[in-house]
């Protein structure tokens, strides 16, 4: 007997064969991803000028509470025509947690080591966030067991460890630790990468929080929410602990002053939204595959501003690190494809930083929205 003919309309795939849709590479993407870049070039060295200018806890204080003061407009707006998420301030509160605590260790490691150094240990925070998604993201063990990415995480690790262990008095440039000691040591170097990865531990479980917390929020409402948060306990840690940071700021000069509001535009407010903009435009792999180059930027740069200088074994080191890390984000964007998942969410399993987190989690409560 036939079976009678089926009219009802096919059901369409979740995602288009080729994978979805892609931002293509236009001179525009490539323009926001360079101005992403150099953003988080200048950044590092801003922060690392201003460790001679304040002490880490003054230093925290004055940038995350300007950095809150700017976002501030933008989250009265939303609250103004009524767009608040119910239940977003207790929502961030956990990423605003892991936020603050690798935001003291980051700039912290500035205090010990050089910009260049701090950003190469940094490359751990992928590490870190593989390392998570095996914990709690069972679903996700599949990508992290794979060899190539295993590989990939062995050289982050292995060239980090290398650049901490080869490093030199100069690799640090002037040093201002927070005890207002000005010996150099390889002791010193190492604490300062020591917390460049804690930092990168703490950005990893900062995305992860995000991404566990936050789904279906906008990355720039996020970010705004928790960077509320991170500068009340910036300026709290700052009364409690700085060495009269009203002081410290009264006795800035106008070229201070300049670089001080530089590297929160740049490094907290500005930046952020630049580097949306950028995967938006470009797409989520290829953006934070050019963002990569940091430390190679930030290490170049600091050899003319900062007067730091990697030895070739350490730059050899870091670039083991960091094509480490372009390994796992290319294993993960590869399976991400052959499963033909959209190319704006290739990275969403394991975002590679924060921001990123930010953007899938935006990106998974739309998609949870309309199915």
């Amino acid at each position: 007997m036939r079976r009678p003919p089926d009219f009802s309309p096919p059901i369409p795939p979740a995602v288009p064969p080729d994978g979805g849709a892609a931002p293509a590479v236009t001179l525009s993407g490539l323009g926001w991803a360079t101005a992403t870049l150099v953003c988080w070039t200048v950044t590092p060295l801003l922060v690392k000028y201003l460790t001679g200018v304040f002490d880490l806890w003054a230093s925290n204080g004055w940038r995350y509470g300007m950095a809150a003061l700017m976002w501030l407009p933008f989250l009265l707006w939303t609250i103004a025509k009524g767009k608040l998420p119910a239940g977003i301030w207790r929502r961030a509160l956990w990423p605003a947690v892991f936020s603050a605590a690798a935001q003291v260790a980051f700039v912290g490691s500035f205090y010990f080591t050089g910009a260049g150094m701090v950003t190469f240990g940094l490359r751990f925070q992928i590490v870190a966030t593989a390392i998570g998604a095996c914990l709690f993201f069972p679903s996700e063990r599949a990508i992290v067991r794979r060899p190539l990415f295993l590989i990939g995480g062995g050289a982050v690790i292995a060239g980090v460890i290398g650049v901490a262990s080869l490093a030199t008095p100069e690799a640090a440039g002037d040093i201002t630790p927070i005890s207002g000691s000005t010996a150099a040591s390889p002791d010193r170097h190492t604490l300062g990468i020591v917390l460049a990865i804690v930092a990168g531990i703490g950005y990893a479980c900062y995305g992860m929080a995000v991404r566990k917390c936050l789904a279906g929020v906008s990355a720039r409402l996020s970010f705004s929410v928790i960077s509320i948060y991170v500068g009340a306990a910036m300026i709290l840690l700052m009364v409690l602990f700085a060495d009269a940071p009203v002081a410290q700021l009264a006795a800035i000069d106008g070229t201070q002053w300049f670089y001080l509001i530089l590297s929160v535009i740049f490094g907290l407010a500005a930046g952020h939204v630049i580097y949306f903009t950028a995967m938006t435009k470009l797409g989520v792999a290829p953006a934070t595959g050019f963002v990569q180059l940091q430390p190679f930027t930030v290490a170049g740069a600091g050899y003319f501003v900062l007067g730091e200088v990697l030895n070739l074994r350490q730059i050899a080191c870091g670039a083991v690190a960091v094509a480490g890390a372009g390994v796992m984000l290319y294993t993960q964007h590869a399976v991400s494809r052959r499963q033909r998942i959209d190319r704006m969410r290739t990275l969403d399993t394991l975002p590679v930083n924060e921001a990123v987190a930010m953007e899938e989690a935006e990106l998974a409560g739309e998609e949870k929205r309309e199915s």
